[in-house]
Parts: structure tokens; C-alpha cells; sequence
């Protein structure tokens, strides 16, 4: 599992196969505003802007790979 805190996300990821954005309630609580899942597990997370200065992240799966998603659309890159 791993947490990334970064630009205005924070994200999470697992081997349940999920990457999930969370936000701070008007409670100060955290909630899930989101949940991608994917068909394998994933170990970590890194967050970076790309050349357009867009947010974009990479996730290391449980599958061996690494992939590229662009934020907040999930888009694979």
C-alpha cells in the first residue's frame, strides 16, 4: 500500500486493486471521492507535473508494471 499527498490529492493505492482520491470533509474528516480499480494490485505511487505542467502520477502494479495516469481523468498515458 502507499499514500501520496501531492498538488491538491491525495491518493491511495492497495493490492485490494484500487487507487483511491480522498478529500477533507466540512468536518475535517477524509472521504473517497473517487475509486479506480485495476486488474492487479498496486505497491506504490509517485506524483510528478508532465510537460504541458499537468498532474500526472505513476503507479508500480502487482503485475510488474508501471503505469501513467493523468489526473483527475484517470486517463492511462
Amino acid at each position: 500500500m502507499s499514500l501520496l499527498c501531492w498538488d491538491q490529492f491525495l491518493l491511495s493505492c492497495s493490492l485490494d486493486q484500487t487507487i483511491k482520491v480522498w478529500v477533507a470533509t466540512e468536518n475535517g474528516n477524509l472521504g473517497v471521492t473517487y475509486t479506480h480499480n485495476e486488474e492487479y494490485g498496486m505497491l506504490n505511487l509517485r506524483g510528478m507535473h508532465d510537460l504541458e505542467s499537468k498532474p500526472v502520477f505513476l503507479c508500480a502494479c502487482n503485475d510488474n508494471y508501471v503505469r501513467l495516469y493523468e489526473l483527475p481523468s484517470f486517463s492511462e498515458g
